[in-house]
């Protein structure tokens, strides 16, 4: 069974199920995005939007994702409703309200206007505060954002410090290499373990600002949609590199440069 077939036959059990309608169509979204599938559907009185993913991690994006939505309406950002989430098979869904209006790339309205619009938007979202850091949200209700934990580091922002701190030693390989002295490395220490005792507030970062992830509606109202790539930001901290719109990259993540800021939202 192809993969649109099987996803047709589980958008039909899923709508079924959570309204009680049968569909009249089912369009799927095409070039606008290449993680998730995504689709129109009509029913006999409503409209959603339902986006499906087969990828293992894909449930804790999309809470995620809803948190963050929640938290832009709260900011006055236009963002969709996630009415729902949940897991079918090995298919994960959610069901989001439709927005009436044209995607961003396709609208007619000048796209300067849209622009200014995520600009507005890029400045209230940094005012969203969260705990923690990372690309995960572990707990929606204390606003703490997690990192992927591997050997020497236990995902938290303390531990991220003190990871930093037992790396920099005299067997450092990064001292034979010729990166730093081991005079300059102990001077990096102390800063380091300076950060322990010092508290820092955490703002949020939209990490895919795009014309593509707009839509705009007929009085010209800019919805921003997809926040999968979310994230914290801290200055000073090495972000992730793999993230935003071919397009729209700003220089910092072509050359893969990790201490970015909140000017990467900006730069598109």
């Amino acid at each position: 069974m192809s993969t649109s077939i099987k996803y047709d036959s589980y958008i039909k059990q899923i709508i079924f199920q959570k309204t009680g309608e049968k569909i009249q169509h089912i369009r799927p979204i095409l070039g606008k995005g290449t993680v998730n599938q995504v689709y129109h559907i009509k029913t006999d009185t409503s409209e959603f939007i339902i986006r499906m993913n087969d990828s293992p991690n894909t449930l804790n994006i999309y809470q995620k994702e809803k948190w963050c939505m929640e938290q832009a309406n709260l900011q006055g950002i236009p963002s969709p409703k996630v009415l729902t989430i949940g897991q079918i098979q090995q298919v994960t869904y959610m069901i989001q309200t439709f927005v009436q209006g044209d995607n961003g790339k396709d609208t007619p309205i000048d796209k300067q206007v849209i622009w200014k619009a995520l600009g507005k938007y890029t400045k209230r979202i940094q005012a969203i505060p969260v705990n923690g850091f990372g690309e995960t949200l572990a707990d929606s209700v204390y606003r703490m954002f997690t990192a992927s934990t591997h050997e020497g580091f236990d995902g938290t922002w303390h531990g991220f410090v003190r990871y930093n701190i037992n790396s920099l030693t005299e067997n450092d390989p990064l001292i034979e290499l010729g990166v730093f002295t081991l005079e300059e490395s102990k001077k990096a220490r102390k800063k380091f373990e300076k950060l322990l005792s010092i508290g820092f507030s955490f703002g949020l970062i939209h990490g895919d600002l795009s014309l593509k992830n707009t839509v705009v509606d007929d009085e010209g109202e800019v919805t921003l949609l997809d926040w999968g790539l979310a994230d914290f930001y801290k200055p000073g901290l090495k972000l992730n590199v793999k993230v935003a719109s071919r397009y729209y990259k700003p220089p910092e993540i072509l050359l893969e440069q990790r201490l970015y800021d909140y000017s990467f939202d900006l730069w598109s």
